[in-house]
């Protein structure tokens, strides 16, 4: 679906201003959706509307992403669902309702790779997964198993993740002694608030065709900055810079094929479900000693 940043960014900006009207929106919120717009805008792009499609949201929360594919689709309550995360110790999935343009979409709270999807096989065209394998604890491979299996045939997975590889913002970060990561979630004491492992291109590849989908599209994106205005003028250089840093990394990987998967900070593998799956095929890099049964 054609679709410009700019639109997908008014849009949210004027979903959050209503959000902030009400008393609900929250000021990291703002700053999330400043860096999280175009994501969201690569995403949709990647969806081909049909009549009667059904789609399956992974780590729904914020929630941003929902809002768009509800909007820009025009998708009815029964062809969107959502997948929230849970703590570890929670052991019930929860079913809930999220509303969006006055319309109640269903929202199952979960732990994703722990808990088989409360959903019969077969059952979805699309599986949106956005920024969630690198929060995992345990197991990724999991979570996509489970996604090959509730979709159809043909169905799509659109996996998308932060690298670990390269980024010019890692990279100054790692150079000057700062922090790369977020600190720890002192307010709720969850380890799924964190980024737990980051990944390679190769291995988000890996993860997908290994696992009964034919990699369809496999690519890094840089994001572009909304920054506040009262924002001072050495941050804004400073995270216009890096962009444009990675902006030229990306047009050197189109020449220089060993700089292909060090171009970006995002992470796109799409992968169809064109076979079965019976057993986890782990990539060599996760885990060495290769296949393992399935998991429970």
């Amino acid at each position: 679906m054609k679709i410009s940043r700019r639109q997908v960014y008014d849009f949210l900006r004027q979903q959050e201003a209503l959000e902030r009207d009400s008393g609900k929106a929250a000021p990291e919120r703002e700053r999330y959706l400043n860096s999280a717009f175009a994501r969201v805008q690569a995403m949709i792009r990647r969806i081909e509307p049909k009549k009667g499609m059904r789609l399956l949201e992974i780590g729904a929360s914020p929630y941003f992403t929902s809002r768009a594919l509800v909007h820009y689709l025009e998708l009815e309550p029964s062809q969107y669902v959502m997948i929230d995360g849970a703590r570890p110790c929670e052991t019930e999935v929860r079913k809930t309702q999220k509303t969006f343009l006055d319309r109640a979409y269903d929202l199952y709270v979960m732990n994703a790779e722990t808990q088989v999807f409360p959903f019969p096989d077969k059952a979805f065209n699309y599986v949106i997964c956005q920024d969630v394998i690198e929060h995992l604890i345990f197991d990724p491979l999991f979570l996509v198993q489970q996604s090959h299996r509730v979709l159809k045939t043909g169905g799509i997975l659109i996996l998308s993740t932060s690298p670990a590889v390269f980024s010019w913002f890692v990279t100054l970060r790692h150079l000057f002694n700062l922090p790369v990561e977020s600190g720890y979630d002192v307010r709720r004491h969850d380890p799924y608030a964190r980024h737990n492992r980051l990944f390679s291109l190769k291995e988000v590849g890996e993860m997908v065709a290994g696992n009964g989908f034919s990699v369809i599209e496999a690519f890094n994106t840089t994001h572009p900055y909304r920054v506040d205005p009262l924002m001072s003028l050495r941050a804004r250089f400073f995270k216009r810079s890096l962009y444009v840093l990675d902006k030229l990394t990306a047009g050197l990987g189109r020449v220089m094929p060993f700089l292909k998967e060090k171009a970006g900070m995002q992470i796109w593998v799409l992968g169809r479900k064109d076979r079965e799956c019976g057993r986890i095929t782990y990539p060599p890099t996760m885990n060495l000693r290769g296949e393992f049964e399935d998991a429970p």
